[in-house]
């Protein structure tokens, strides 16, 4: 048994391969599983397993992206001083997911943001493209201040070609910086380098989630829109 007292991953309980994590007065015991336990072998206890990994996945995308990590680490602090922001975002991804798939729920931001819809979304290997209809002058949005924007993308595939492959794989990027408008429709382009479109290519069905950030003149994040999904 083994005793941790700097928490690098915030607060842990549970097990995870041969280790299980232990929550005692504020300290993190880690200790051997026990020989005699069994995972769960029924159908509900393989779903929920499954259901947990796809929550972990889905979370170390948004995760990957800094924006969005920056208001998931501002959401919810009042009594979860040790909680991280991927541990929010698994706990929230739960709630949306299946154990084999994203729902129309599944959310890349932590709360309700500012209204957007989309005109025509594309994904191919090459990237993904977005049009998005204007957003109006009556989403809170500051034009003096929120001058600049990023899409954020997280493409879910699933179905893979060859049984080999996992049978569920995500992207993540962020767009290029863009000039914020509110009152004209904007797209926006997101490149696919070599390799992500390879991975692409291994799946027979892609879905996108989507979420725009405003910046400030410093390249700041300041809110976030909605999650829109590609249909």
């Amino acid at each position: 048994m083994a005793l941790m007292t700097k928490r690098i991953l915030g607060t842990l309980q549970g097990t995870v391969g041969d280790v299980t994590f232990r929550d005692r007065q504020g300290d993190t015991i880690v200790a051997t599983k026990p020989n005699s336990f069994m995972p769960g072998t029924d159908a509900l206890s393989v779903a929920r397993r499954n259901r947990f990994g796809m929550a972990v996945k889905l979370s170390h995308a948004i995760n990957y992206l800094s924006d969005l990590k920056h208001f998931w680490k501002l959401y919810g602090n009042e009594g979860s001083k040790f909680r991280t922001p991927f541990n929010k975002m698994v706990k929230s991804s739960y709630q949306t997911v299946t154990d084999t798939d994203i729902t129309s729920t599944t959310s890349l931001v932590p709360e309700i943001g500012f209204e957007i819809s989309s005109t025509n979304v594309t994904i191919a290997d090459t990237g993904v493209t977005v049009a998005l209809a204007a957003i109006g002058n009556d989403k809170g949005i500051d034009p003096v201040v929120e001058v600049g924007y990023q899409l954020a993308c997280v493409v879910f595939l699933k179905s893979p070609t060859d049984e080999k492959e996992v049978p569920y794989y995500f992207i993540h990027q962020m767009s290029e910086e863009g000039v914020l408008s509110l009152t004209n429709p904007m797209t926006v382009t997101i490149d696919f380098d070599n390799i992500t479109g390879q991975y692409f290519n291994k799946y027979t069905v892609s879905k996108g989630l989507f979420a725009l950030i405003t910046l400030d003149g410093d390249g700041q994040p300041v809110r976030y829109s909605n999650t829109i999904q590609s249909v």
